[in-house]
């Protein structure tokens, strides 16, 4: 139900080197290069030697590694408190690293900073998404918001918020009320000029009486807009928006509508619901009705913004039931046109993902030791560590050279539909928690 997008824009391939937490901890955690002497019998050696006396000559420390792979790793605060135990490999545990193992200065690693963010060429593009107007036109509508009429404010608001992702968009919308066939009759020398009685287009007429309008008519009624491209829903949206004013709020037939509207259609992208009123709904509306409507589309993933424009305090308890079912939190109470755009434009975005556009990541530089590569996504805001055999279904592999990676499976549809918020390949130390599994794919 979407359009095909064709903008993208290169993934972030700056490579910087992080000092890991576990690297500077507060345990004074050091390493120095060479393996702690033992003797025959794998037990540590003495710290020193002795002559033909009872004198002792301390060792001296040498910089001349026994063995260039490896290394010792010496806790000072266990020194300081007075411990003998020696710090031994991989043994020494700091905020989640594995000193021992990931803090060693090996290549692409250099500086033994802990770890390296490594760049890839793999692009992003924004996956299309969908939008469903459900909104209030009734006579209220017309009071006056900030200098302007409400449907204007709120009218050039919503366009404004769709305009800049317009091309990934396709929009629908349902309006509340609708006239009725008896309404649209149109006797000769009706007032075109009244834009509150006219409906453009090959059959034009007026509206005679709108008053008390309950109805509200199937989204691919003249007076409503089927779902279609953003740029030709925003021209289409400002006139729609004042046709037909009543003085009806049927918000739970216009609910019903929207949910025939979406039903009847299989959405491939994102979609989400914007409720737009003024005041509180009548025509028998059934609140109850309303909010199991809502609460179907969220456990679809269809979640439901509703903005309470003003005059629609009176019903904020009602609102924020539906916003809170609709899983968006509560409702979107304007301070003003300018607010009410921004808060628009957050909750549109949220259609319109940034997936990317293979599953093959080219590394540089190369992970020589690629036991140490890590793959970090971001969900819902938070970082976790995903292993390479995370589900049956999701799974990732690295090739012996340690220069390309390959998501697989179910892995890879999420990085492609943009459910993974982020992506990004970490060689070496990593304090972030493991992925759960995903759910099994439907």
């Amino acid at each position: 139900m979407s359009l095909m997008a064709s903008n993208h824009w290169f993934v972030g391939v700056v490579c910087t080197l992080t000092l890991a937490a576990a690297c500077s901890a507060d345990t004074s955690v050091r390493t120095s290069r060479g393996r702690a002497a033992t003797g025959a019998a794998g037990t540590p050696a003495s710290s020193g030697t002795k002559d033909g006396g009872q004198n002792t000559t301390p060792s001296t420390p040498s910089d001349t590694p026994a063995n260039s792979d490896d290394f010792v790793v010496e806790d000072q605060s266990k020194k300081d408190a007075g411990s003998d135990a020696a710090a031994t490999d991989a043994t020494v545990t700091a905020e989640g690293c594995e000193v021992g193992k990931f803090c060693a200065p090996t290549s692409p690693d250099p500086d033994n900073c802990g770890k390296l963010d490594l760049k890839t060429d793999t692009e992003t593009v924004l996956r299309p998404g969908n939008v469903l107007i459900v909104y209030d036109r009734s006579t209220s509508m017309t009071a006056d918001w900030n200098g302007t009429p409400k449907y204007i404010a709120a009218s050039d608001a919503l366009v404004a918020a769709l305009t800049p992702l317009q091309a990934q968009l396709t929009v629908g919308g349902v309006f509340f009320p609708s006239v009725t066939s008896g309404d649209m009759n149109c006797p000769m020398g009706c007032n075109v000029a009244d834009p509150f009685h006219w409906i453009p287009g090959p059959q034009a007429c007026c509206l005679n009486n709108v008053a008390n309008a309950c109805s509200v008519t199937t989204i691919d009624q003249p007076d409503q807009l089927d779902f279609m491209p953003g740029d030709a829903f925003i021209a289409g949206f400002p006139m729609r928006s004042q046709e037909g004013l009543g003085n009806g709020t049927p918000l739970g037939q216009g609910i019903a509508r929207a949910a025939e509207a979406i039903s009847g259609r299989m959405f491939t992208d994102p979609l989400a619901v914007i409720v737009m009123t003024d005041g509180e709904p009548n025509c028998d509306t059934d609140p109850q009705a309303v909010v199991e409507q809502v609460t179907g589309w969220a456990a679809s993933f269809i979640p439901t913004y509703v903005v309470g424009l003003p005059g629609a305090q009176p019903a904020a308890d009602f609102l924020n039931q539906v916003a809170t079912a609709g899983g968006t939190g509560q409702y979107i109470d304007p301070a003003n046109p300018q607010d009410l755009e921004e808060r628009l434009r957050t909750a549109i975005s949220t259609t319109v993902r940034a997936g990317f556009d293979s599953c093959t990541f080219k590394l540089d530089p190369v992970a020589e030791a690629p036991e140490k590569l890590h793959l970090i996504i971001t969900q819902e805001g938070a970082e976790s560590d995903v292993p390479r055999n995370w589900s049956p279904t999701a799974t990732w592999k690295i090739n012996d050279e340690g220069s390309q990676v390959d998501l697989e499976g179910q892995l890879c549809d999420m990085a492609k539909d943009g459910t993974l918020e982020g992506l990004r390949f970490v060689y070496g130390c990593v304090d972030v928690p493991p992925a759960e599994p995903p759910p099994s794919p439907s």
